[in-house]
């Protein structure tokens, strides 16, 4: 069990690291990681929180970030103005790194 915990905390450091490599030095605010549950996917929910999230940022006048590596959240990240602004592999997975600016327009959601 100690080998797999080990394995484990190695392979978050590694992570980690590649993420804060690439962590705008900008002041922003982090969308960190989010999901909506497979069974109630295509309802407009994430599309609802991302509304909620950015409204929050552009009153605040300020910019914002977020990582993922689902190739399927990248248009609906860009809908809501974020930017793929670099793209690297961690732990040999492609993530895609975005960027939003602040004060720009929020569309509104598709429900």
């Amino acid at each position: 069990m100690l080998t797999r915990n080990r394995c484990l905390v190695i392979q978050m450091l590694t992570a980690m690291r590649v993420w804060s490599k690439h962590h705008p030095r900008k002041f922003h605010w982090h969308l960190g990681p989010i999901a909506v549950v497979p069974e109630v996917q295509e309802r407009g929910i994430g599309s609802q929180l991302l509304e909620y999230f950015c409204r929050h940022v552009d009153q605040a006048g300020q910019a914002a970030y977020l990582e993922t590596d689902r190739p399927e959240n990248v248009p609906l990240y860009e809908r809501f103005r974020f930017s793929v602004i670099e793209e690297a592999p961690v732990l040999g997975v492609r993530n895609w790194f975005m960027w939003r600016t602040q004060g720009q327009d929020v569309p509104q959601p598709n429900c």
